[in-house]
This record gives C-alpha cells, structure tokens and sequence, in this order.
C-alpha cells in the first residue's frame, strides 16, 4: 500500500515538474518573440531614417554629402583626381615637395630632388621623386610600364637643376562612364619645358585619353610611416589610373 502511494507522489512530481517546465519554456519563446519584435521595429526605423547629410569636421569647418554606391564617384571626383595625377605624375622640378619650417613667418625650404632610379631598356634612367610617389594612383599591372615611359622622357638636367618641365592643361573633359565604376578622361595639354637657354619654354603636346576605375583602400593605420601617409593621401579618393593612349588629333579643339 505504501509502495502505491509512493508511485504515485512520483508521478505527480514528475507531472509538476514537466508543467514548469511547459511554463517556463513559453515563456522563455514568448520573451524571444517581444525581443525579436522590438529589434524588427528598430531594423525599420533604421531603414526609413534619412542618411546623414551633414559632416562636420574637427577644425569646425562642414560639408555636405549624399549617400552613393561603393563604385560611384562625382564627375568633380573623377575628373580632379585624373588632373592633380597627371600633374605631379608629369611636373619636374628638380626639387622635393616643401617642408614647412617650424618658426612662424618663414620661408618654406626645398630640397634638391635626387630622383628614383627606374630600370629601362636603356638602363637606369631617373624619374622625380613626385612622379614615383604620383605613380601608386597607378593600377599595379600598368604602372611598371608608366614608369619606365615616363624615366625615359624625363631630361637628366632636371636632377642637375638646370631644367624643368611643367604640366599645363588646357582642356580636362567631364567623364564619361565606361563601365560600373570605370570613365574615359580626355585631356588635352602641354609640357612646357624650361630650361637655362629657353625661360620663355618649349611647349610639347600631351593629348591623352585616361582609364580611371573605382578601388578599395585599407585605412590608415597608427604609427604610419611617411611613405604610407603619402601613398594613402594619393589614394584615398579610391580610384586609380589603369590606362592611357594618345588623343587622336582629329579629336582635339581646334
């Protein structure tokens, strides 16, 4: 009789522990329902809530932007971008860029610029030092190639000082979308080159139609060296230059 008894209280504890667990269970998913609700309310708000459109800068100075694709770029963007290339691609000076002098109400100072050896078909040739540096807007498979063009045209009496070549753009077309993320600029313009018997300069055609495509660029890390803040200020308006041809004449504005 005890032994039945016994059963029974078992059984009923059993039943009262498999009821909580039933009520516990429920209301464990019910919880999750109201958490997966709450977050899907946030997700729609998120959603329908205007992206910013005003960025304000350390310096108190503000911009305003407007949401694009990861391919898309401003023809301003495209068409800046392929003009300040160009240019310290194909300036020579025979001087590094400027160092600011830390007293106040100074000169800024130049340094002669010693150029960087490119090896060529003709062996080692030099390029400008803003040219090699210009060149990392260059897509890898075209700029070894670039290099080597550019070595060649390069005067060695710009490293002596006693010549220098100037990029003068006379026309810089609006870009024309080629492709996603790709445009065709057309530039029409002169390197005027001076030297110790020509100060007025001889003016040499550059007429060329530029490649440009949209990249993606790793963000500057701390403690970047010189050479990395350089290449990442060339780089951060995420394009780059893969190619290049000469305009045809017929082309050009007379």
């Amino acid at each position: 009789m005890k032994t039945m008894v016994d059963a029974r209280k078992g059984t009923k504890t059993q039943k009262d522990l498999f009821g909580a667990f039933l009520v516990v269970t429920g209301g464990l998913q019910l919880a999750n329902l109201f958490f997966l609700f709450f977050m899907f309310i946030g997700y729609l708000n998120i959603a329908n809530k205007k992206p910013p459109s005003l960025v304000q800068l350390a310096n108190g100075q503000s911009f305003t932007t407007a949401p694009m694709g990861d391919k898309d770029r401003t023809p301003a963007v495209v068409q800046r971008f392929t003009a300040d290339t160009l240019t310290r691609l194909m300036t020579w000076t025979g001087k590094l860029p400027a160092v600011a002098n830390t007293s106040p109400n100074t000169l800024q100072t130049y340094q002669a610029d010693n150029g960087v050896d490119i090896k060529t078909e003709k062996g080692n040739q030099k390029v400008a030092t803003t040219t090699w540096q210009a060149s990392f807007a260059i897509s890898e498979d075209f700029r070894p190639e670039l290099l080597k063009k550019i070595a060649e045209l390069t005067p060695p009496e710009v490293f002596t000082g006693q010549t220098q070549v100037v990029l003068i753009t006379q026309e810089i077309t609006a870009p024309v979308l080629i492709a996603p993320g790709k445009w065709k600029v057309t530039i029409v313009a002169n390197l005027q080159v001076f030297s110790q018997d020509n100060s007025v300069g001889k003016a040499v055609p550059f007429n060329k139609e530029v490649f440009v495509q949209a990249i993606d660029t790793a963000p500057l890390t701390a403690g970047a060296t010189p050479l990395e803040q350089v290449i990442y200020e060339i780089r951060q308006a995420r394009l780059e230059i893969y190619a290049m041809r000469d305009l045809p004449r017929k082309d050009l504005t007379q």
